[in-house]
């Protein structure tokens, strides 16, 4: 073999010599010779204008509601979203999977507190109403492109709600299958000059995690997950990842409900809401306690997540710290065990309070 890749070699070397007319060019550069770009951004330090990432939360917390205030914020030039500057404003493209009946609805709820940012050619925000749509299949995505191109309009941003109902018919945890969502939507971003946003849920059990294969996670760019204190907490937008900078604080907020100064066919008055800022938020979210304490310090840790959360489970601290699940219950014994904690059972529920 050694000999063949010698003998391929020196064959290489000799036709290059031999040809004047042609020489091929080499792909490879060196350090000072590369000119690259840092990337422009969409939200600035956070979402970049080409590539996909992810908003995962758990069913019913609010998450079409956090995609479709990002998605006003672009169409309508608002300047900042979550403090952070929106440095690209444009038409919005919002693939909704399901729930299109009150879309409408939603979108006024918002635009009713938002009156003095909207401008007087706003740009469009585009719907694709619970149509077919497979990213499995490379022709639906294709199709999604003739869309776009055919409405006469470059999007700065898209968003599919949700992943799961626009990937019908995959095992959601083939990381081989995901991957290849993952690097069709790739393409398809760079190619349309646009960023990509999927709304995925959660697991169960309340986690801040992509539920399914982690390819996709591991593939995108940024992903925010909402995170809930409790079961009817308050709730906090927080970012899982941030593949070109830092991670910023939560965002605490809430679902504003406004009246739309509409009635129904059977002339009750019709409302709805949008994902707004919460303003002097009395409780931190789980996530700024348990990232407050110094990470090598599994006891503090344990200790940080039930003084947010009285009343938590084991599973739910081991999700929250991200580590070895055996090693914080461990732990977590050992700490009522001295008398610091103390554990309540209710039924098949272990609670976890902070001895007072």
């Amino acid at each position: 073999m050694a000999e063949k890749v010698v003998e391929v070699g020196n064959y290489a070397q000799e036709a290059l010599e031999a040809n004047d007319v042609y020489k091929p060019q080499s792909r490879l550069r060196r350090v000072p010779d590369l000119q690259v770009k840092p990337p422009g951004w969409l939200v600035h330090g956070l979402i970049p204008e080409n590539g996909f990432g992810q908003l995962v939360a758990p069913s019913n917390k609010g998450k079409t509601y956090v995609a479709l205030d990002l998605a006003l914020r672009v169409a309508h030039n608002n300047e900042k979203w979550h403090g952070h500057d929106i440095d690209r404003h444009g038409d919005v493209i919002y693939c909704a999977m399901e729930g299109v009946f009150d879309f409408p609805a939603r979108v006024r709820a918002w635009e009713l507190d938002h009156l003095d940012s909207l401008t007087e050619e706003p740009r469009d925000l585009w719907v694709l109403p619970e149509e077919t749509l497979n990213l499995i299949d490379p022709w639906s995505l294709f199709q999604l492109a003739v869309d776009i191109l055919a409405a006469d309009t470059t999007p700065a941003l898209v968003v599919i709600d949700t992943r799961a109902l626009a990937t019908t018919g995959a095992d959601e945890n083939d990381n081989e299958v995901l991957g290849a969502v993952a690097k069709r939507l790739k393409q398809f971003a760079n190619q349309m000059r646009t960023v990509v946003l999927l709304v995925h849920h959660t697991p169960a059990g309340n986690a801040i995690r992509s539920r399914g294969a982690t390819a996709v996670t591991a593939a995108c760019d940024f992903e925010f997950a909402i995170e809930v204190n409790g079961d009817d907490g308050p709730t906090s937008l927080i970012c899982n990842k941030n593949k070109y900078g830092p991670k910023p604080d939560s965002w605490p907020f809430e679902l504003k409900v406004n009246d739309l100064g509409t009635v129904d066919d059977r002339g009750r008055p019709e409302s709805n809401a949008w994902a707004a800022p919460r303003k002097g938020a009395a409780k931190k979210s789980l996530g700024d306690a348990i990232r407050a304490v110094t990470p090598e310090n599994l006891r503090a840790r344990i200790m940080a997540a039930i003084i947010a959360e009285p009343g938590i489970g084991a599973n739910a601290i081991a999700t929250r710290l991200g580590g070895n699940d055996e090693r914080i219950k461990a732990e977590i014994h050992q700490l009522a065990d001295d008398g610091i904690i103390e554990i309540v059972v209710e039924g098949n529920r272990h609670k976890h309070f902070i001895v007072p």
